[in-house]
């Protein structure tokens, strides 16, 4: 065989070589019977051709290409996403393909959900495609409360931070440190107040065992005359009643209203109403009773002095002249004892 022939059937094998590994890379089935359908995304975000389509786990298929429908939305065009799968794989028309993330570096797949249904899909038909979370974003979404609660509580420690901080300025600090000095004196003072306490209590432990002891007598005691007291408080109840059915009330009633007409009276009294009412609101009575004993204990200090003025003992009944010139004799003898 001449060498440009061996030539060109090398080149022919290294060219369709090249072609079937290209198709293998790109996802076609080169070896086994598959089918192709289409599935349309909002997003496919991370979804490159040869990206794996699973089921369950299992990977059936994969992606062959990823296109934009500009022709039906140029501002907002879906996604779609060509796909083969294996010829032995039935899909329903409820099949659902979720965009899923394949690892933690953030490649993604296509998971196969296949619902139960009647009809099932013509090889080349459209796929529901629905977009899952990344792990990502599922992180961002779980830590974002965790976050908010984060950023609070730093808040939180901040402001908190900050009153402490004021709080051991200068003079603030001088007081916290005497209310701690006072606060361990408190507590130390507590101490010994409850060991004092639980030293009482121990030695005081008889007498509060005889005093128990002597309640639950009394208890007992009381117990045993239930029947005594029962009685007593029936016959006070009884005598309630006879005092009730013999007038009591009646005799209460009018005591009331004694005291209502004696508060009247005192009432008027106070205004200065009536004879009363008149001499506790007017002082001249009271003056002039003060004068009358005033001149009445001057004329019996002067009767006392010179009784001759007052009693004339005479049996004849002698003349005022001789009675007048006796009175000056007593005055002349008064006066002499006086200055003696």
């Amino acid at each position: 065989m001449r060498t440009e022939v061996k030539v060109g059937i090398l080149i022919v094998i290294v060219v369709v070589a090249a072609v079937l590994g290209y198709q293998f890379l790109e996802g076609y089935d080169i070896f086994g019977r598959s089918n192709e359908y289409y599935i349309i995304f909002d997003n496919a975000g991370g979804l490159e051709p040869a990206s794996p389509v699973t089921i369950k786990g299992m990977q059936v298929g994969k992606v062959l290409s990823i296109t934009l429908a500009l022709d039906k939305d140029y501002y907002n065009p879906p996604v779609i996403v060509h796909i083969n799968l294996s010829s032995d794989i039935k899909l329903t028309k409820n099949t659902e393909a979720h965009l899923i993330s394949a690892d933690i570096l953030g490649s993604r797949a296509i998971e196969l959900k296949i619902k139960p249904d009647d009809t099932y899909l013509e090889p080349g038909d459209t796929i529901k495609g629905i977009v899952a979370l990344t792990v990502t974003e599922m992180v961002a979404q779980e830590m974002a409360p965790i976050k908010a609660k984060t950023e609070r509580l730093l808040a939180s420690l901040d402001t908190l931070i900050g009153t402490v901080s004021y709080l051991l300025k200068g003079s603030n600090r001088q007081k916290i440190e005497y209310a701690i000095v006072r606060t361990e004196q408190s507590l130390a003072n507590i101490y010994r107040i409850t060991s004092r306490l639980d030293t009482m209590l121990k030695e005081q432990k008889q007498r509060i065992a005889a005093i128990m002891a002597n309640l639950e007598a009394v208890s007992s005691a009381l117990s045993q005359e239930k029947e005594s007291l029962q009685r007593i408080i029936a016959n006070t109840a009884d005598l309630s009643d006879s005092l009730k059915k013999g007038g009591l009330t009646e005799a209460i009633a009018s005591l009331n209203h004694s005291l209502v007409i004696l508060d009247s009276i005192l009432t008027d009294i106070q205004k200065g109403k009536g004879t009363l009412g008149r001499i506790t609101k007017d002082d001249s009575l009271y003056l002039v009773l003060t004068q009358t004993l005033r001149d009445l204990d001057s004329l019996l200090v002067d009767m006392k002095e010179r009784p001759y003025r007052y009693v004339h003992v005479s049996l004849i009944g002698p003349s005022p002249k001789k009675i007048h010139k006796w009175e000056r004799k007593m005055e002349r003898k008064h006066r002499k004892q006086k200055s003696e």
